[in-house]
């Protein structure tokens, strides 16, 4: 057996942040590529105080929106599973997404094409935040609601076929696994943007009908959502375009592209919510807030723009997580001809 690639990681400035270990579950054997997919439910170990492993890759816990040693994220963990949170199964379901998108990858010539970080990063994400709003956060903000909501959404990872399908019928198990982690990544949306407002010392509570948080100073309903896209594809388009800059007013077109559609659904323009929240986190556009932040073109802390959003003279905001960055955020108008 031999290993194309025995391990990788990423520095940023200097400091080690993720990595991979790929020589412990792909590798060439005689002519065959072989890919191991993990065989049971998969939690967390600890290989240092601020790093944590799962399937054989690792991060380091600073990365989180909250950082919290790897220890009590893992007591964490293990008390949600102890509330009904099938945490291991979706770690299990998540791993194995990844381990098989990297065999489509060489199958098809590209190469061993790795995610930009673990792809189970989301799950650890919403473990810091949910800890956080159970314990630090400085407002009754009735995040329960949200982890029965979890219980509800991850319904099919509790029943026994779950692991059977993986075993018997795998097509059908990543069918199912896709499903609850877009249903899990749909509640992370809902707790990164409540992260905005606690950062802001703005009272909010989680809510269960007509949107998904009510800021309780202005009643003010906000809907989250989320859009998704394949940054590599993207990438790929403005190489093949040769372009070499991209204006923020084409950022904010391409926004109110992607989301005009939601906003009808939703009722922003007659009522039935005030502020569609947007995240674009694991989209290109998320990518693009940061860089236009960072690169000094414009501004894009929450900070600035709240004091609109609470005046009502912003409908949507558009808001992305960069993993030891932080939040930035991009508010705009919304009408039904533009």
């Amino acid at each position: 057996m031999r290993a194309l690639i025995r391990k990788f990681k990423v520095n940023v400035d200097g400091q080690e942040r993720y990595g991979f270990k790929p020589e412990e579950y792909i590798y060439q054997k005689g002519s065959s590529l072989v890919v191991n997919l993990p065989f049971q439910k998969l939690q967390p170990n600890m290989l240092s105080p601020r790093k944590i492993e799962i399937g054989s890759d690792y991060i380091k816990t600073d990365m989180l929106p909250v950082s919290y040693l790897g220890e009590d994220l893992i007591d964490y963990w293990r008390e949600l599973e102890g509330r009904g949170l099938p945490l291991s199964e979706i770690a299990h379901g998540i791993v194995t997404l990844q381990r098989l998108g990297l065999f489509q990858n060489i199958a098809q010539g590209r190469g061993i094409l790795y995610p930009a970080m673990p792809s189970w990063v989301p799950l650890l994400e919403l473990l810091s935040l949910l800890n956080y709003f159970e314990e630090e956060c400085p407002y009754e903000c009735n995040v329960l609601t949200k982890i029965s909501e979890l219980k509800k959404k991850t319904e099919p990872a509790r029943r026994t076929r779950w692991m059977y399908l993986f075993r018997h019928n795998l097509p059908a198990y990543l069918k199912s696994v896709q499903n609850v982690v877009n249903e899990i990544t749909s509640i992370l949306s809902e707790l990164r943007f409540a992260k905005i407002l606690a950062d802001e010392d703005v009272d909010f509570k989680f809510v269960r009908k007509n949107g998904d948080i009510l800021i309780k100073k202005t009643e003010q309903i906000v809907d989250v959502t989320k859009r998704t896209g394949n940054l590599l594809s993207w990438v790929r388009q403005i190489e093949e375009k040769r372009l070499v800059r991209i204006g923020l007013g084409d950022v904010i077109r391409s926004c109110k592209r992607i989301i005009k559609d939601r906003a009808v659904e939703k009722g922003l323009f007659n009522g039935r919510i005030d502020i569609l929240a947007v995240d674009i986190t694991h989209h290109q556009l998320g990518t693009s807030l940061w860089a236009f932040h960072v690169f000094g073109e414009t501004d894009l802390s929450p900070d600035l723009w709240l004091p609109e959003i609470l005046e009502s003279r912003k409908q949507v905001i558009f808001f992305s997580y960069v993993c030891d960055e932080g939040f930035y955020t991009l508010p705009m108008n919304l009408k039904v001809n533009n």
